[in-house]
């Protein structure tokens, strides 16, 4: 047996108006169309949905049942329709983007401030690589900003921007004052904050100064590890070492706290990208993005 939404659209019309023909007019059919689908209707269940007669149509008990089901059903299609419509719109869900702890911080804030005139309504979170990495595979979140390398199975990437690396250095540092840009290698003598392993950036940082976590005969030198960036800063404004940070992590107020250095050519630099799944139906909603980073760092 196969009923259609025609059909049920028919019936449900023949029981609104008690009449064929209006029911005919209303649903932009003829009357044999109409009937001649009723007919088959009833044939398909065995069953009398209408009395006919020659003034009025009148709906018989079972037949009352099946059209109150009917109306039920062509409901819940018209909610589908609708929440189809809805979602056909990209904006209508909000974004959930993640980034990882060395960039959400300083990023976000500008970030939401930009698409506050757009359509764009973001959920956002921080956190390291990996996990993020692994709940956008499996689809807990829309998209991450992480740093290259960053090469997994079924996602892309798009290029934000290219981040400078800078050094900061406790106010009284025999460096602090110098004009001349420092070599990473000279860093290896140095008390060094890093952050936690696990974090990508510290990863990053040890392959600009490999020997910076390693204490050597005679040497001063140490590693200390922490949370987060801004610690770090507050470390080092209290003089406890020096590091290596994003530059985008920098601003004005940091300048009285602590000496900010430049590498030597070639400067160290890091590149922050946009990744989300291949699969991803709302491209326009990343590629917007992407724009509006790639703004912000211009």
């Amino acid at each position: 047996m196969y009923i259609t939404l025609t059909e049920l659209r028919y019936i449900v019309a023949v029981a609104q108006e008690k009449h064929f023909g209006k029911a005919a007019s209303k649903c932009f059919v003829s009357q044999p169309t109409l009937s001649i689908a009723i007919k088959k209707l009833e044939s398909n269940l065995d069953i009398a949905l209408f009395e006919r007669n020659q003034n009025q149509v009148t709906i018989t008990d079972v037949g009352r049942e099946i059209v109150n089901k009917a109306i039920q059903v062509l409901d819940s299609v018209c909610e589908i329709e609708e929440f189809a419509r809805l979602n056909n719109n990209i904006y209508s869900q909000p974004l959930k983007l993640g980034a990882i702890n060395s960039v959400g911080p300083y990023l976000f804030p500008q970030l939401i401030t930009q698409i506050n005139a757009s359509p764009i309504k973001l959920i956002i979170e921080e956190g390291f690589t990996e996990i993020l990495s692994g709940k956008l595979l499996a689809g807990e979140i829309d998209a991450i900003i992480v740093a290259k390398p960053f090469d997994k199975p079924n996602l892309i990437t798009i290029d934000l921007y290219t981040e400078p690396l800078k050094i900061i250095l406790p106010k009284n540092h025999k460096w602090a004052n110098q004009k001349s840009k420092i070599n990473p290698h000279n860093l290896m003598y140095e008390t060094m904050l890093l952050l936690d392993n696990g974090n990508c950036f510290r990863e990053q940082v040890l392959k600009i100064c490999p020997k910076c976590i390693a204490s050597k005969p005679g040497a001063n030198n140490m590693a200390i590890s922490t949370s987060s960036i801004e610690t770090i800063k507050y470390m080092v404004a209290s003089g406890i070492g020096s590091s290596i940070i994003p530059g985008f992590s920098l601003n004005e107020d940091n300048q009285s706290s602590f000496a900010i250095k430049e590498f030597i050519k070639p400067v160290p630099t890091r590149e922050i990208v946009i990744a989300t799944r291949k699969s991803f139906n709302r491209m326009p909603i990343i590629h917007q993005l992407a724009e509006i980073i790639q703004t912000i760092h211009s």
